[in-house]
């Protein structure tokens, strides 16, 4: 697929302003330029990000960075979601990889799992920064996220797949982390007409406004793989997912199902990636 600009739409504002956001988390502009900003490319005389949506991700050309990463091996890395269906394959992953020697999960509640390089920390989200000294890491692999039946209402689910993202990135970029890896959903918009939509794009503009050297955002269609939990109409889409691949083509390729653990491989080999940018990740098959 080739590049492409995605629409103007995703300047629109954000919910809180950009002065907040620096007070909150102890961040200062660099010169004209804070660290992950530029010019919107689509209307110079608006700041904005400028991001490209493309198979072979291309930088962002307007960021800069003052950090060195340390690069593998000896990475540390922070998983948070590591009992959902992509960070389940993310964390299984990550133990395997010799590339990584400090494995750290942010959950709910313990996991059964065991490792010499694996530590976890039972945390309240509701208080993640409480929890901020365990937030350590060179870069940080997100697969937070849930959905409306699960959380109960959509300002529950805007809480999780939003506010709880945009939180954690906060404080990683203030403990210093490098990159951060994002799972998010095709069609992610902050201006999208569809609530889920419009909820996964504010989590995409609230990490990629951070000073991160990196930040990668995956954005695969429907997810196969099994779950611990039923989620009916994800399940009634995978019953069709065979139809619905032979009209996914073209420019409609990305939204061809893929498997749940074909996301998590792209996310850790993205986690040890020296690109500096911000980098938009779709599944063509």
């Amino acid at each position: 697929m080739n590049a492409k600009s995605v629409p103007s739409s995703i300047f629109s504002p954000f919910p809180y302003s950009l002065s907040s956001f620096l007070r909150t988390v102890n961040l200062e502009r660099c010169g004209q330029d804070w660290l992950c900003l530029t010019n919107n490319p689509l209307d110079p005389a608006r700041p904005g990000l400028a991001w490209v949506a493309t198979s072979k991700p291309q930088p962002h050309g307007g960021m800069k960075s003052q950090m060195e990463s340390p690069g593998p091996p000896g990475t540390r890395v922070l998983l948070v979601g590591a009992t959902g269906l992509v960070g389940g394959h993310c964390l299984t992953r990550l133990l395997a990889d010799p590339d990584f020697n400090q494995v750290t999960v942010l959950a709910r509640q313990a996991l059964e799992r065991t490792d010499p390089k694996l530590t976890v920390h039972v945390v309240d989200f509701d208080h993640l920064r409480d929890q901020a000294q365990a937030i350590a890491a060179d870069a940080v692999l997100c697969c937070l996220g849930t959905t409306h039946r699960t959380a109960g209402s959509p300002e529950a689910f805007a809480k999780v797949d939003h506010i709880y993202v945009a939180e954690l990135a906060r404080l990683a970029a203030a403990r210093g982390a490098f990159r951060f890896v994002l799972v998010s959903a095709v069609g992610a918009s902050p201006s999208s007409p569809v609530f889920y939509n419009r909820v996964k794009g504010r989590a995409e503009v609230a990490v990629s406004e951070l000073p991160f050297k990196a930040v990668h955002i995956l954005r695969p269609s429907l997810l196969l793989g099994e779950r611990r939990e039923t989620r009916p109409v994800e399940d009634w889409g995978k019953q069709l997912a065979p139809v619905w691949s032979l009209f996914a083509w073209g420019p409609f390729s990305r939204y061809k199902p893929v498997a749940a653990e074909t996301v998590a491989a792209r996310m850790v080999e993205l986690a040890k990636s020296d690109q500096k940018g911000i980098f938009i990740h779709y599944f063509n098959k």
